[in-house]
């Protein structure tokens, strides 16, 4: 209050005699909206759709890797097969084994991991399709989604610009206020 001299009637947005701009004041807090609340929200909805975009890859990712130890696994069990058919091996386990039991249990081992290969191809194969014919789509909506919430940046701010500029005109229409400005400019 120093720089009024103790005089309320100097006062800006408090003088008692100015109810028009007590009141615009007053109502500021309703008026004026924080644009950057609602972006700080939507970037927090963009980031759980980003991490969980990142674990449809990972998952994606994973399910390759499993098809190739498939892969390697019935390489490696048709190598087992054949050294048995050939009677160079079987291993340490089959020496306490009928050789053809031992083989029957190789063969619907390879044949187990020969459907989960096939399953899985079919799995990896329709993800991909269904990934490669989103994408598209998921780009442009989010592309849009990012305009539309430019949009209600820019607009909150332009009404809050407006709210604003009514409380500086009726500021600047207050004879005792501009009298004020004037004399302490000099």
């Amino acid at each position: 209050m120093e720089y009024t001299e103790s005089d309320e009637t100097k006062l800006v947005f408090s003088y008692s005699g100015n109810t028009e701009i007590k009141e615009k004041v007053e109502k500021l807090k309703e008026q004026l909206n924080n644009p950057y609340v609602d972006l700080f929200e939507w970037l927090e909805e963009e980031d759980i759709e980003i991490e969980a975009m990142l674990e449809a890859m990972s998952g994606f990712d994973n399910m390759v890797l499993t098809y190739d130890k498939l892969t390697q696994k019935s390489d490696s069990l048709e190598q087992d097969i054949k050294n048995l058919q050939l009677g160079q091996g079987g291993g340490f386990t089959s020496l306490f084994k009928n050789k053809d039991k031992v083989l029957a249990e190789l063969q619907a081992s390879k044949k187990k991991t020969e459907e989960d290969i096939q399953n899985l191809h079919n799995i990896i194969k329709l993800t991909a399709f269904n990934m490669e014919s989103h994408l598209e789509s998921f780009k442009t909506d989010k592309l849009n989604e990012y305009y539309r919430h430019l949009k209600i940046f820019a607009t909150l701010q332009k009404q809050n610009d407006q709210v604003l500029n009514e409380l500086w005109e009726t500021v600047g229409k207050d004879r005792n206020i501009v009298e004020t400005i004037q004399l302490a400019d000099k």
